[in-house]
C-alpha cells in the first residue's frame, strides 16, 4: 500500500511512463468527511510494479491553490504522462498531474520534468474539474470537462455542457470550446467526460453522458477531425430512449483505429456493463454487448452510499497482447445488504 499520513484518501488516478514504471495520485485529507482540513494532492510512483512505492508527496500548488490549507480547496485529481511539447524539450518525458481548485476556481495544472521528484507552479487549464486528460503522441496535453453549476441540474440541464482545450506548450492553453451541442443537456454528476486521442489518424473523441434529469441518457461520442475546433456527434448505446446509460470510458486500438467504449447502464432494468465498438471517425459504433455476467443487485444515483456505482470506470487496452481490460464498480448482494465492489474482466481482440 501506498503510505500518507493523511486520514482519508480517494480519487485514485493511475498512469504509466515509457519505462513502465508506475505514477499514482489521489485526494489525501484530514477529518471526517471531505472538504476538511489538510486536503493535499498526494503522488508516489512504483518501479517494480507496484509492489513498493516511493514515499508520498504533495504535489499541488499550496500557495496559489490551497493558501493556508483551506477548507475543500482541492478535488478531482488526475494524470497523464507523454512527451514533452516539441518547443521545450522533444526528448524529455513530462508527468502532469491535473487537479480541481476551490480557490482558483477551475482546473489547475503541475508538471514534472524529473520523474516525479519535483513539480513546479501550476497552470490554469479550465474552469470545469470534473473531467479526463489525455497526452497526445505529439506531446499535445488534451483535456476536458463539465461545465455549468450542480445545483441547477446534478441529473440533466441545459444549462451544464462539455468543453475542451488543450496546450503545445505545457504552460497556456488554448480557450475552451464547447464539445456537446447547442441544447443538449447534461448532467454533470455521471457524466464522466473522457477524451481519446488517435494521432496517427489525427481525431479526437469526447465520450459523454447527454439527457434529462429524468434519467433517460445516452451515451455521445463526439468527433473532431481539426485539432478540437469542430465536432459531429454519434450515439454510443442502440437501445430506446428510456433507460439510463452513464459514466463511459473508452480506449483506442492504434492499429486498426477503432474505438472501444464501456459504460453503465440500466436497459434490462437491472444495473450491467455494456460495450460498444465504433468506426475510425466515429460515424458508426456496432451491436451493444454486456461484459458483466450478473445483473447488479442496486442500481441508484445516490452519491458516497452503500448503492453508489462511483463516476469512474476504466477501459484498458493492451496492444502487444490484444487484450482488453475492464474494470467496475457494480452492486451486490451480500448478506441482504447491497455493497459496492470492484470487479475485472478481460478479453481478446482479434
Amino acid at each position: 500500500a501506498i503510505e500518507d499520513p493523511r486520514e482519508n484518501h480517494f480519487d485514485p488516478w493511475l498512469a504509466t511512463d515509457r519505462a513502465g514504471a508506475l505514477h499514482a495520485v489521489w485526494l489525501g485529507f484530514d477529518g471526517g468527511h471531505a472538504p476538511e482540513k489538510k486536503m493535499q494532492i498526494g503522488y508516489a510512483r512504483s518501479s517494480d510494479g507496484g509492489a513498493t512505492w516511493s514515499e508520498a508527496i504533495a504535489v499541488h500548488d499550496a500557495a496559489t491553490d490551497c493558501p493556508d490549507e483551506a477548507p475543500g480547496c482541492l478535488d478531482k485529481p488526475m494524470i497523464a504522462i507523454g512527451r514533452s511539447p516539441r518547443k521545450v524539450k522533444p526528448a524529455a518525458e513530462m508527468i502532469y498531474v491535473l487537479y480541481d481548485s476551490a480557490i482558483t476556481e477551475g482546473m489547475r495544472m503541475v508538471a514534472s520534468k524529473d520523474g516525479g521528484k519535483t513539480f513546479g507552479a501550476s497552470v490554469a487549464v479550465m474552469r470545469g474539474g470534473y473531467g479526463d486528460v489525455e497526452v497526445s503522441r505529439d506531446g499535445v496535453i488534451h483535456a476536458v470537462a463539465v461545465m455549468g453549476d450542480p445545483r441547477s441540474g446534478a441529473l440533466g440541464s441545459v444549462e451544464q455542457w462539455i468543453e475542451y482545450t488543450s496546450s503545445t506548450d505545457g504552460r497556456t492553453f488554448s480557450p475552451p470550446i464547447k464539445v456537446s451541442a447547442d441544447g443538449e443537456s447534461v448532467p454533470f454528476f455521471f457524466v464522466n467526460p473522457s477524451v481519446v486521442v488517435d494521432s496517427a489518424r489525427k481525431l479526437i473523441y469526447v465520450l459523454y453522458a447527454s439527457g434529462t434529469p429524468d434519467g433517460a441518457w445516452d451515451i455521445a461520442l463526439a468527433t473532431s477531425r481539426d485539432k478540437g475546433q469542430t465536432w459531429t456527434r454519434t450515439r454510443v448505446n442502440d437501445d430506446g430512449d428510456c433507460a439510463n446509460q452513464m459514466v463511459p470510458n473508452a480506449t483506442l486500438d492504434a492499429k486498426t483505429g477503432k474505438l472501444h467504449v464501456m459504460w453503465l447502464e440500466n436497459r434490462s432494468g437491472a444495473g450491467a456493463v455494456a460495450y460498444a465498438v465504433c468506426d475510425s471517425g466515429g460515424k458508426k459504433c456496432g451491436k451493444n454487448e454486456a461484459i458483466n455476467d450478473q445483473p447488479f443487485a442496486a442500481y441508484a444515483f445516490v452519491r458516497h452510499s452503500s448503492k453508489w456505482l462511483g463516476e469512474y470506470n476504466s477501459l484498458l487496452f493492451d496492444a502487444r497482447r490484444r487484450t482488453l481490460h475492464a474494470v467496475w464498480t457494480a452492486i451486490v448482494d451480500e448478506g441482504g445488504r447491497p455493497i459496492a465492489r470492484i470487479f475485472h474482466a478481460a478479453a481478446r481482440i482479434k
